[in-house]
């Protein structure tokens, strides 16, 4: 059994957790967790609105996100936690601005690649164009930056077949970390994968995962998800050898105190 106290600091499209974990009979571990979601192609600063940042929402402090920003408090926590961090994207970097109307897959890999995240999961709007669209973007990132999903089966798609794994160990001060992906199935209907691929549920895979993982010794499990809040919760509840989950999808403002 893990024990984990979470301190969480936000910003705009990033999210920091500081966990203490430890089980029975074994020494304390802390892990600091940074991760991010549905960045939907919004590199520049927005406003309040969304809209792009302007030069008085600028001077009065109302812009917020963008890259620069990211970087700079992803470097900060990282430089402060040398040894015992990680930066997760918990998927949906694709489609939301002109950056990605103009650019497509090409814009979404240079930033993500300068963001250097250390894992990432696969959202549904990877897929709005298709196989084409995405596969590019995988072959682009996973030497440097590797994707999981476990519940998606691309064997009968030869272009992605390969750039996704079912999840990740990374040793982290000396600790061996396994990292689960996971998508919402309704991609089919949501986005535009096409018939080569076939998304299955994501509690029986995790399930069948999480078991393999745990048979290899790893005791430190994160699911890193694309299926949204609700469906987090009941993944928390369904398969509970998960010990933290990094979601995304739903756009859920998960406040720390009172309700805003």
């Amino acid at each position: 059994m893990h024990f984990i106290d979470l301190l969480l600091i936000s910003i705009p499209y990033l999210v920091a957790y500081g966990c203490t974990t430890t089980a029975e009979g074994s020494t304390l571990f802390n892990l600091t967790l940074i991760h991010n979601n549905d960045i939907h192609a919004h590199f520049a600063p927005v406003n309040v609105w969304s809209s792009p940042c302007d030069e008085k929402s600028l001077r009065e402090g109302k812009c917020f996100g963008g890259v620069a920003r990211i970087m700079a408090q992803a470097q900060s926590i990282r430089e402060k936690q040398p040894n015992n961090t990680l930066f997760l994207n918990a998927g949906d970097s694709f489609q939301g601005t002109v950056w990605y109307s103009l650019y497509k897959w090409r814009i979404v890999s240079h930033f993500t690649k300068l963001l250097k995240y250390d894992v990432m999961t696969v959202g549904n709007h990877e897929f709005d164009d298709g196989v084409d669209g995405y596969a590019p973007f995988l072959e682009a990132t996973r030497h440097t930056i590797p994707t999981v999903c476990c519940n998606i089966d691309v064997s009968a798609e030869p272009k992605l077949v390969g750039k996704i794994k079912k999840s990740i160990v990374v040793e982290v001060d000396g600790r061996k970390i396994g990292i689960v992906g996971y998508l919402t199935p309704e991609t089919t209907f949501l986005s535009n994968p096409g018939n080569t691929i076939k998304f299955m549920d994501e509690i029986q895979c995790l399930r069948e995962e999480v078991r393999k993982l745990k048979s290899d010794g790893i005791d430190i499990i994160i699911g890193l998800g694309h299926s949204g809040f609700v469906r987090d919760v009941e993944i928390a509840k369904s398969v509970p050898e998960i010990d933290v989950i990094v979601g995304g999808h739903s756009h859920t403002l998960l406040y720390d105190g009172p309700k805003p």
